[in-house]
Formats: C-alpha cells, sequence, structure tokens
C-alpha cells in the first residue's frame, strides 16, 4: 500500500509527524501489509481548478484521480493520495446543465487507487487565521484532526480491497452523511466486516 502526501498548501497540519503517524496506524491496521511512502514528482498542472474570491481553491477530483492513477508502481497493491486541498466533481442534469459537488474523496477501485482531502476533517479550515489559538489547543486540534484523517484513510483502503460500505453493526465502514455522525462511528471494523 502506497501513500503519497501531497501537500499543495503547505498546510499546517500535514507536517512529517502527521504522515508518520498515519503510515504507522496504517500499519497496524493493515497488519502484514507493507505501507510504504511515494513521493509524486509529477506536475498537475493540466487538472481543472476553481478559485473563490476569498483566495479558495477546489481541484477537479476526476482529472486528479486520472494523474494519479498513471503514478501507481508495478508491485502497488492500492495507491492512497492525501491532498490538503479541496476537492470537487462533476455530473450533468437531464437537461444538460453540469453541477459542481463538493467531495472528500473520490476512487477508481479498477486502477488501484484512490485520492483523500483532509480539508473537510480540519474544523479551522474556514476560521479566520488571524486568530491565534493556544499552542496546547493547537495540539489537542492535531490530535482530533489525525484521528479523522486515520479513519478516513483506512476506510479507504478497505473500500480498495473492495469492501462496501456497512449495514451490519457500528463500524469504520459505516456510510456517513455528517461529520458529527462520522465522528461517532467506531475506528474498529465490525466481526462481518473483519470476516471480509
Amino acid at each position: 500500500i502506497y501513500i503519497a502526501p501531497l501537500p499543495f498548501n503547505q498546510n499546517r497540519i500535514m507536517d512529517k509527524d502527521f504522515i508518520t503517524n498515519i503510515f504507522l496506524l496504517c500499519e497496524a491496521y493493515f497488519y502484514g501489509m507493507k505501507i510504504r511512502p511515494i513521493e509524486i514528482e509529477r506536475s498537475f498542472n493540466t487538472v481543472e481548478a476553481k478559485q473563490y474570491d476569498n483566495g479558495k481553491v477546489q481541484i477537479n477530483a476526476e482529472q486528479f484521480l486520472s494523474c494519479l492513477s498513471q503514478e501507481l508502481p508495478p508491485d502497488a497493491f492500492c495507491l492512497v493520495g492525501i491532498i490538503d486541498t479541496d476537492l470537487y466533481s462533476e455530473s450533468m442534469t437531464k437537461e444538460g446543465k453540469v453541477i459542481h459537488r463538493n467531495c472528500s474523496s473520490m476512487k477508481d477501485i479498477s486502477k488501484r487507487t484512490t485520492i483523500l482531502s483532509i480539508t473537510k476533517y480540519d474544523p479551522l479550515v474556514n476560521m479566520d487565521q488571524s486568530k491565534t489559538i493556544s499552542k496546547e489547543k493547537k495540539m489537542k486540534l492535531a490530535m482530533f484532526i489525525l484521528k479523522r484523517v486515520c479513519k478516513a484513510v483506512t476506510k479507504e483502503i478497505c473500500h480498495m480491497f473492495g469492501m462496501k460500505n456497512c449495514t451490519f453493526f457500528s463500524c469504520n465502514m459505516n456510510g456517513t452523511g455528517s461529520l458529527s455522525e462520522f465522528d461517532s462511528k467506531p475506528f474498529e471494523l465490525c466481526p462481518i466486516c473483519l470476516r471480509k
């Protein structure tokens, strides 16, 4: 399992320790699989992006995933890209109108590649950056975000194994419709998902 950190915004959360902790957790969660970092040198300049008046940027998830899937190493089971920028997907209505939707992740199981945006899991992403936060609060917040991201990464990798959302018990593979619902789900897999 290859994990590629893709920091576009030099996110204050996505530092070396943050990424190392994700690797350590994945090694324990997927015991027996090798978890390896991979640096993607490729330029993603061809991927469409939308920039808003407030400076916020969203990247086209389908195009980004297509580019990332070309970087899949030959010995990889799967490649997980972790990005610190919002993603969006496009769909078309019956009337032919293109709709943009925010998305936090996208996967292509046939190409064994998935991307995950960490911005959804960071409560400070929409906060006024001029406000100061105590060091203690920053540390607690970093651990909270790390827990969320680790839960999301492990779920995305389970999807790469072909596992679908769980409807049997309270489980990491449950589908969620909000962050509060996501936070309420356990980190562990239920007995049925473990059996899978």
